[in-house]
C-alpha cells in the first residue's frame, strides 16, 4: 500500500475513538480488507482498501446521518453530556480521506444496535 500513513492513522484513530466513546457495553471491531472494482459496483477505479470500525453502541438515527460530517455538528444522544467533543472529528476524517487519501468515508447505523464507519482509499495514491 502506498499512502499517507500519518493521515490514514489519524482517520482510523478518530473512528475507533468515536466507537469507544459511544459504546458503553459491547464491543468495537476494526476490520481491514482489500477490494477490487467489481466489489464496489464499479464506483471506483482499481483496487482499494476498506478499513472499517464497527461498534455495538447507541447507533445514529437515519435523519441525523447527513449531518455527521458537517463541522461542529454534535448530535443529540443520551451520552452527549458524558462524551466530550467539538464536532470536528468526523468532518476532518472525511476531509482527509477525500482530499489527502483520495478516498471516502461511509457510514451505516441502526439506533440501539450500533454503527459501522469505513475509510475506503486506493491502494496507491
Amino acid at each position: 500500500m502506498r499512502t499517507d500513513r500519518r493521515r490514514l492513522l489519524q482517520c482510523v484513530m478518530n473512528l475507533a475513538s468515536n466507537a469507544m466513546k459511544f459504546t458503553e457495553r459491547g464491543s468495537a471491531t476494526i476490520e481491514v480488507k482489500k477490494m477490487g472494482r467489481s466489489e464496489d459496483e464499479g464506483k471506483r477505479e482499481g483496487d482499494f482498501i476498506e478499513i472499517s470500525v464497527t461498534d455495538t453502541g447507541i447507533g445514529i438515527e437515519e435523519d441525523d446521518l447527513p449531518r455527521l460530517f458537517h463541522p461542529f455538528a454534535r448530535l443529540d444522544s443520551p451520552l452527549r453530556t458524558k462524551v466530550p467533543g467539538t464536532g470536528l472529528g468526523l468532518y476532518l476524517t472525511k476531509k482527509l480521506a477525500a482530499e489527502v487519501l483520495k478516498g471516502d468515508v461511509t457510514v451505516e447505523s441502526e439506533p440501539g444496535k450500533g454503527s459501522r464507519f469505513a475509510v475506503i482509499i486506493p491502494i496507491r495514491i
